[in-house]
């Protein structure tokens, strides 16, 4: 037994160290009835010990051949000085004939869409809220919504 435990903190360590490209990444699946409402923000903490330059990037997973050709977003970032930066925006998932922006398989796709390239950030504290304000009171068809941060080297 003892084994099987030491086994298993040394594999989730070698899992944890495979993130080391990134700053942050979560995706946020809970939508029942895959609708993401209005009032339903998306909020990510994290923190960082160094000055460095960073990506954001918005990643939405939805059901194949969404009815939207884009759909409104919201972002909130508070800075560890405290400073409040608001973002909307209208994600693009469909280009100019209509066909997918993003990556689809099967019966769903996800699009990584950087919202924020190469920005610096100091050390310390980040609260990140990202919501939508569709005219509908909710999104249909939302499988997924992350957020990714990683810094700006680091991205292929």
């Amino acid at each position: 037994m003892k084994k099987i435990f030491c086994f298993s903190l040394f594999l989730l360590s070698i899992l944890n160290s495979c993130n080391s490209d990134g700053i942050y990444h979560k995706n946020d699946k809970n939508f029942e009835g895959n609708r993401w409402l209005n009032n339903d923000i998306k909020s990510h903490n994290f923190s960082i010990n160094e000055d460095l330059n960073a990506d954001f990037i918005l990643r939405f997973s939805h059901v194949y051949d969404y009815q939207f050709g884009s759909v409104p977003i919201i972002v909130e970032i508070v800075y560890p000085d405290n400073t409040i930066e608001k973002l909307n925006f209208n994600l693009k998932l469909k280009d100019e004939k209509g066909g997918e922006l993003g990556d689809c398989s099967g019966d769903y796709c996800d699009l990584d869409f950087t919202f924020i390239s190469n920005r610096k950030l100091n050390k310390g504290n980040y609260k990140i809220k990202i919501g939508t304000n569709f005219s509908y009171g909710f999104l249909p068809n939302v499988l997924a919504v992350g957020l990714k941060v990683i810094p700006t080297k680091n991205r292929e």
